[in-house]
């Protein structure tokens, strides 16, 4: 006798110990719940694929549970095709969203995403399958505080070959916002997606979870990773470099150009622009203009704002005067590779002060002459130098500075692909921090 999945829960108290379980035995085929949620009022809900022969047909079940998994009411939905229950979760307004992929003639690329809302009565609002989700399967889903939707899983957009991750916001009926894809040459999967620091604004991001066989980012051909992503509220893995140039058309007059990049002040959910002139003057343009009211040096500052990411710019600015800076420090050997280093330049009100500390390590800017340190990982002589910047003239100043013990560097352990393709599959479930 054939025996087939017929759905079944189980109810755990605080010590994942069971006090109910039960099965539902009237659907033919194969059966199994996708996801599940729970109401104020004790009862759940449950989304299920039911009568699934895994070949041509099957189709979605949402199941009004009691609160020992009794089905109170059902409500069957026929897609046109082997359709699959995906995932389901509660709505800003007391309703729910569910996703559930339709494959009409078992070809993965030509399935279709369909998205229901429903009221809280069980009573559809909206159904979304347009052509952006064809060859796409949404097995994430989560609704922001504004009530748009941040959905995230796998599609086909790159061709029909090899599957990418990607994540998408929608806005309150169900229509795309931004879409954004991401990964190599092989197949990508994400499974699940949560919102950062507990944001609902989602301005923190969000973090996914997935795999990848993709060599170029360094799987083994025919293994598989785990695949981790942390984007900013873009869904993009880029962070804004704040940057400009000035020019000096006329008298007091500055006119500022913007070369930041990876700002977009244009897009859903870009960036923005603050300006400080130095003089007590502000701006939020991206190219302004400003008349200084008198002679003086003066420092401008940019910030580029993109979510929760800021970047920062600063330059020296002359108005009727000229700057003669001379830069110099002294430095002081903390222990054998830590070294204090004061900045003693004259004549550098208003610079911008710009330290190499000659071992590769990215330059450090600032806009004082505090005292700073550097901890050294190598022994030798390190040619230390430091740039003054006034008025778009860099005046340069350099030392040698001796170290005389190695620090250990982190031993980072060799990144190694499961065997055999390994199906990684994750669920998300605290939120992470930056």
């Amino acid at each position: 006798m054939v025996q087939h999945l017929k759905l079944y829960l189980i109810g755990l108290d605080p010590n994942h110990s069971t006090i109910w379980d039960t099965t539902y035995y009237s659907f033919v085929e194969n059966n199994n719940y996708e996801d599940i949620i729970a109401l104020p009022d004790g009862t759940f809900y449950g989304l299920a694929t039911i009568k699934d022969d895994y070949w041509q047909q099957a189709n979605i079940a949402l199941l009004h549970l009691s609160a020992t998994g009794i089905p109170i009411s059902i409500q069957e939905y026929n897609l046109g095709g082997r359709d699959l229950a995906r995932c389901l979760i509660p709505t800003n307004d007391g309703g729910m969203l569910f996703s559930a992929s339709s494959y009409p003639n078992n070809d993965p690329t030509e399935v279709v995403q369909n998205l229901y809302k429903l009221d809280s009565a069980g009573e559809t609002q909206w159904i979304n399958n347009a052509d952006y989700f064809i060859g796409a399967v949404i097995s994430s889903l989560v609704q922001l505080a504004d009530s748009t939707y941040i959905v995230a899983g796998s599609d086909y957009s790159a061709g029909p070959n090899y599957l990418q991750g990607f994540v998408a916001k929608l806005d309150t009926n169900g229509s795309v916002l931004w879409r954004r894809t991401y990964g190599g040459d092989r197949n990508e999967y994400l499974y699940d997606l949560i919102i950062n620091n507990h944001n609902s604004t989602g301005k923190d991001g969000y973090v996914m979870c997935g795999r990848t066989e993709s060599t170029d980012l360094g799987v083994l051909l025919g293994n598989a990773n785990v695949y981790f992503l942390k984007t900013n509220c873009m869904g993009l893995l880029t962070e804004p470099i704040a940057n400009y140039s000035y020019t000096n058309p006329e008298g007091n007059t500055i006119a500022f150009q913007n070369l930041s990049q990876y700002t977009y002040p244009d897009s859903i959910d870009g960036g923005h622009y603050l300006w400080d002139f130095g003089d007590g003057f502000n701006s939020n343009e991206q190219n302004p203009t400003h008349t200084y009211a008198q002679a003086g040096i003066y420092l401008a500052k940019l910030t580029a704002i993109v979510c929760q990411d800021t970047s920062i710019m600063y330059q020296s600015i002359c108005i009727g005067t000229s700057a003669h800076p001379a830069p110099s420090f002294t430095h002081t050997l903390q222990n054998d590779t830590l070294v204090s280093f004061t900045n003693t330049s004259s004549n550098a009100q208003n610079a911008v002060f710009i330290w190499d500390f000659g071992d590769g390590s990215p330059p450090t800017q600032t806009i004082t002459q505090q005292a700073l340190q550097h901890s050294y990982t190598q022994a030798g002589e390190h040619q230390v130098t430091l740039s003054v910047i006034m008025c778009q003239d860099t005046t340069v100043y350099t030392q040698v500075v001796n170290t005389y013990a190695v620090g250990l560097a982190p031993i980072i352990p060799p990144s190694k692909g499961g065997q055999g393709g390994d199906y990684a599959r994750c669920c998300l479930t605290l939120l992470m921090s930056k």
